[in-house]
């Protein structure tokens, strides 16, 4: 269980760049991190545990959510204070941002 615990830092830094690559050029890309991470927690531990696979998805959920914040427009402002609140309107689409204009920014299209 130990060395499945430590197959998350390494799943996650893996995943993290392409993830961010994707992100920055509009694609979403972030089950990158969840997918590695996973991989490389359950390759680690030499199989399948219940226990490992809820602390790989969540430690994925919280990594893909910072990334998100990190390559797109919430970048704006560095703080916890913006990003927050701004990332909680443009996904529950309350706020000033909804509808089609709340993933606009990860178009494919120019």
């Amino acid at each position: 269980m130990k060395r499945g615990l430590a197959g998350l830092f390494p799943g996650g830094l893996i995943g993290w760049f392409p993830a961010h690559a994707l992100l920055s050029r509009g694609i979403l890309g972030t089950f990158l991190i969840g997918a590695l991470m996973g991989i490389a927690t359950r390759w680690l531990a030499g199989g399948p545990h219940k226990s490992l696979a809820i602390i790989s998805g969540l430690s994925a959920l919280v990594m893909s959510v910072i990334c998100m914040g990190t390559a797109t427009s919430f970048s704006n402002d560095p703080s916890m204070r913006y990003f927050l609140p701004t990332f909680i309107k443009s996904v529950s689409g309350h706020g000033s941002i909804s509808g089609s204009e709340r993933w606009s920014h990860f178009s494919c299209q120019e």
